[in-house]
């Protein structure tokens, strides 16, 4: 089995233990892994190799994401076609958006406390508070940070816009087959993606330079 397929399919996401002793003491004790396998979403510990629940029982949740400081856990199902919430201080788990098309990616902006999330049904990009006031942002089409995503369509491309939604532009537009899984290096100012159809992961500067 291919090792890209693997990295699309578990939605994986690093949890750092000195980003918050929340996370250090609720999720795991150390650097882990939060995995999404559809039907539970639970921890890889690196230094200890075990595996820990954190939510069973689920429909078919792909897209994962995490609010380090306030302890929140995101995920899209797209069986119920909704975004739920659970927190991991109470464990109480709440479905926050609905009658949405099928979510395959998704990204918790929690300096503005914001949650982005793409809708491959109805072909855009929507954010709403975490709370789930939505607006929506006219994609495949404030601030000075960049969203990406990537394209699967006949062209495929991996394009950045502003989180307003403005400046939108393909910064990746050769040599990509399939691109279905992103991640981004904020200290180098790097994206990382994996391409399923040419089973290689690669990367670029933030302006679509310096590919390797």
């Amino acid at each position: 089995m291919k090792i890209t397929w693997w990295i699309f399919t578990l939605s994986t996401l690093w949890i750092y233990k000195q980003r918050t002793n929340l996370c250090e003491a609720t999720l795991c004790s150390t650097s882990c892994l939060i995995v999404s396998n559809a039907t539970d979403i639970f921890t890889l510990d690196f230094e200890t190799s075990t595996i820990n629940p954190v939510i069973s029982g689920l429909t078919r949740a792909v897209a994962i994401d995490l609010y380090f400081d306030l302890g929140l856990v995101f995920w899209s199902d797209v069986a119920e076609l909704s975004i739920k919430r659970l927190d991991i201080n109470t464990d109480n788990k709440t479905t926050i958006i609905t009658k949405i098309g099928v979510c395959n990616g998704l990204a918790v902006e929690w300096r503005s406390s914001q949650l982005f999330w793409t809708d491959k049904t109805n072909n855009t990009i929507s954010v709403s508070d975490l709370d789930a006031i939505i607006s929506q942002i006219k994609a495949r089409k404030a601030l000075c940070n960049f969203m990406f995503w990537t394209d699967w369509g006949v062209n495929p491309k991996i394009e950045r816009a502003n989180l307003s939604g403005s400046q939108r532009t393909a910064i990746v537009t050769t040599n990509l087959y399939h691109p279905n899984g992103i991640d981004l290096d904020k200290g180098n100012r790097r994206i990382f993606w994996v391409d399923e159809g040419l089973d290689r992961v690669e990367s670029i500067d933030y302006n679509g330079g310096n590919r390797t």
